[in-house]
């Protein structure tokens, strides 16, 4: 009984949590972090939006990486390491073929090394999770500036209107792929369209 009671008391509250309600402690803390988007969104919508960009970059950076932290403690590094060598490959050869390639390889190379050493039999929540959608975020970005070096009458209609003539600043670059309520599990979505949203044109 003694050993039960110590156990327990080991969890912590979401161990104990998890344990009651039947799941990993792991998944637990994914649901956790995403009903903490909606109070993440309020503050955002009610504080920041519309405002000073810099300052919403900040905010996403923040949020976003406490949210990792949260679920993955220290191995939240490799998204961090992912951003920053996919930000210096853009800053080396701009929107490229040398770029995409790149970014393609060394990303999906980098998930695919830590599915393979981190991955066991059964269904894993551990860093590779945001990791997998982080990847299409960063490769989407070297592709939408490799369409913004492209005549325009050769893109479809998509490209045409995620096409991005320049690169972001770094710390626009961060915010997009840290931000807050799709880096722990997603949705993947486009550089132009966080542009459009930081700058406010979904007021409406």
């Amino acid at each position: 009984m003694e050993d039960i009671k110590e156990e327990t008391a080991s969890l912590g509250l979401l161990g104990n949590l998890s344990t009651l309600m039947g799941t990993s402690e792991p998944a637990l803390r994914v649901l956790v972090s995403l009903l903490l988007g909606y109070p993440i969104a309020l503050i955002h919508r009610k504080y920041l939006y519309g405002k000073e960009p810099n300052l919403q970059y900040l905010y996403f950076i923040f949020t976003g990486l406490g949210l990792g932290y949260f679920n993955y403690a220290s191995d939240v590094f490799h998204s961090i390491f992912a951003v920053v060598f996919t930000y210096i490959t853009l800053v080396l050869f701009g929107g490229s073929e040398i770029a995409v390639a790149l970014t393609f390889i060394f990303n999906m190379g980098y998930l695919l090394t830590g599915y393979y050493y981190s991955g066991t039999d059964t269904y894993d929540i551990n860093w590779t999770v945001p990791q997998c959608v982080l990847v299409l975020r960063l490769i989407s970005v070297a592709f939408d500036l490799y369409d913004g070096r492209q005549p325009i009458e050769t893109l479809n209609a998509d490209g045409k209107k995620m096409a991005l003539q320049k690169r972001p600043a770094f710390l626009e670059f961060c915010g997009h792929q840290f931000f807050p309520t799709s880096f722990v599990i997603g949705p993947q979505f486009s550089m132009k369209r966080f542009q459009e949203f930081t700058k406010g044109v979904y007021s409406d």
